[in-house]
């Protein structure tokens, strides 16, 4: 039963869809079979549908894997079933059902110290802040949650937090900052070699130098997002890289390059 829940977790970090779905799928028949795990086994299936954008089923297993993890006082089971609704309802622009999920989580993590999910937990929380332009508490939460992965150590937590708030910083209009977050979150993401995270990371840098009027290094970094999402298969990625090129091309003045024959 174990075997086949790693293994789910393994293909879906993998991309291999389909394989994680039935080794999941098969986790969890058995662990019904044995009667052991099960909580656990329903959650992680809900996160693997949630993260696939399969919303009501998602949703249909959390709120199982959460009714079991209560009636057997599985804290940190229960943690993650709320923190994984949370997310759903966010995805439905349901965020103040989010919000509170998400905080349930939270103040259960906390009682565990568990800093990896109280990290997932402060994330969260920035997002519907910053979501909603509530700037300096986004910065806050993103903060916190540094904070907590960089104990740790959860390098993908940390390129994450980097990320998220240079975006912060980009919004908040502290250019000079936000390129600081940025280049922290491209060279944690080196480390870890998350090459589809790098793409991002480019296009963010592409954009940042835009409005910095820095031409040369927009469409120096905007071409290595192209190239990256283009080797993984980031098909609209892709397609908004070449157009973000076009645009650097265009406002640099090189219009021959910006709309070629």
């Amino acid at each position: 039963m174990n075997y086949f829940s790693s293994l789910g977790s393994l293909n879906r970090d993998m991309g291999l869809e389909e394989d994680a779905e039935n080794a999941l799928l098969e986790a969890l028949e058995i662990s019904k079979e044995l009667n052991v795990n099960v909580a656990q086994n329903y959650g992680d299936l809900g996160a693997y549908y949630t993260a696939y954008g399969c919303l009501d089923t998602a949703e249909e297993l959390l709120l199982k894997s959460l009714e079991l993890s209560r009636k057997e006082s599985l804290k940190r089971v229960e943690a993650t079933a709320y923190r994984n609704l949370g997310v759903i309802y966010i995805s439905r622009g349901q965020k103040d059902v989010g919000k509170d999920y998400y905080l349930k989580a939270l103040k259960l993590s906390e009682a565990l110290g568990d800093h990896s999910a109280m990290a997932c937990c402060h994330s969260g929380i920035g997002s519907i802040y910053a979501s909603d332009k509530q700037l300096d508490s986004a910065e806050t939460h993103y903060l916190k949650a540094l904070e907590l992965n960089s104990t740790v150590r959860r390098r993908i937590g940390v390129a994450i937090d980097y990320r998220n708030l240079g975006l912060v910083y980009t919004s908040m209009g502290d250019l000079k900052k936000s390129e600081e977050f940025y280049l922290k979150s491209l060279a944690e993401n080196m480390r870890i070699n998350n090459q589809r995270a790098l793409a991002i990371n480019y296009s963010n840098l592409g954009t940042l130098y835009q409005d910095l009027k820095r031409w040369d290094e927009s469409i120096d970094v905007t071409s290595r997002a192209a190239k990256i999402s283009n080797e993984q298969g980031m098909k609209e990625q892709e397609a908004d890289e070449y157009y973000n090129l076009g645009a650097a091309y265009y406002r640099k003045g090189e219009l021959s390059r910006a709309c070629p024959n």
